[in-house]
């Protein structure tokens, strides 16, 4: 993907939208990473990661959201508040292949299409799509973002998040 200041900020969208959920999935997030060029990726490229550990939650329903959500974060990002499901399935089967592979072979296993796991989560990502801006500029900005960070944009206590 080649860098520019909007790609960068669709590709911070979209990690944070994996890393906001996985924090109301009850998942453990680690951190959030943004990389501009460089050894990792391209010269021209950026490329997202979020980390977290998919031990830390119970449910396969919570690790499809999870995986859905980066799409749904950036389709909102790139569409506004309302994507069509055509610009969804769009960016999920052209621009994050590997969301794709990864909710294909989580969907397919419980009998569902990857279609319905985006717009379920959807209406998470549109709750939370403030923090998940404000947590994607300072991801563009700084170009990491920790679990500290998105639990405090969320309001989520230390006890909390513990739980």
């Amino acid at each position: 993907m080649t860098f520019t200041p909007d790609t960068a900020l669709a590709v911070a969208a979209h990690e944070l939208g994996h890393g906001v959920v996985a924090a109301w999935s009850g998942a453990r997030l680690d951190r959030v990473e943004l990389v501009l060029g460089g050894r990792r990726t391209a010269p021209t490229a950026a490329i997202g990661l979020c980390r977290y550990s998919s031990e830390s939650f119970a449910t396969d329903e919570a690790e499809r959201a999870i995986c859905a959500a980066g799409t749904a974060a950036e389709a909102v990002y790139r569409h506004g508040p309302r994507p069509t499901s055509a610009q969804l399935w769009h960016l999920l089967t052209t621009k994050n292949t590997r969301d794709y592979r990864a909710l294909t072979q989580l969907c397919h296993a419980r009998g569902q299409n990857p279609m319905g796991a985006l717009t379920e989560v959807l209406p998470l990502v549109l709750a939370n799509w403030t923090q998940i801006a404000t947590l994607a500029a300072q991801l563009h900005r700084d170009g990491e973002v920790g679990s500290a960070d998105v639990s405090a944009a969320l309001g989520m206590t230390p006890a909390a998040r513990a739980a």
